[in-house]
C-alpha cells in the first residue's frame, strides 16, 4: 500500500530524521522508498550544518524538494 502512497504523489522517498541526545545531530530513523528505487542517505546529519535535513528541521515543517532544488545544496555524503 506504501508504494501506491508514494507514485500516486509522485514521491520516490520518504526519510525521517529524530535529534538525538545530545541535541547536536539528527539521526536517520525511518525511510520508505517507492519500488525499484535504491538510495544511499546518510545515517546522520549535524543540526548546525547545511543540509535539507537540518534545514527542515529548524523550519519546523517537511521540505518537498524537486530534484533541482536538492542539487542546489551540493553533494552530500555519509559522516
Amino acid at each position: 500500500m506504501t508504494g501506491h502512497v508514494l507514485t500516486f504523489t509522485g514521491t520516490a522517498l520518504v526519510a525521517v530524521y529524530v535529534l538525538d541526545a545530545e541535541g547536536a545531530e539528527l539521526r536517520l530513523a525511518e525511510t520508505v522508498r517507492g519500488a525499484g528505487r535504491s538510495y544511499a542517505l546518510p545515517a546522520r546529519y549535524p543540526l548546525s550544518g547545511r543540509s535539507p535535513v537540518a534545514d527542515a528541521f529548524r523550519a519546523g515543517r517537511p521540505l518537498w524538494l524537486t530534484p533541482t532544488e536538492l542539487a542546489a545544496y551540493g553533494p552530500i555524503g555519509p559522516l
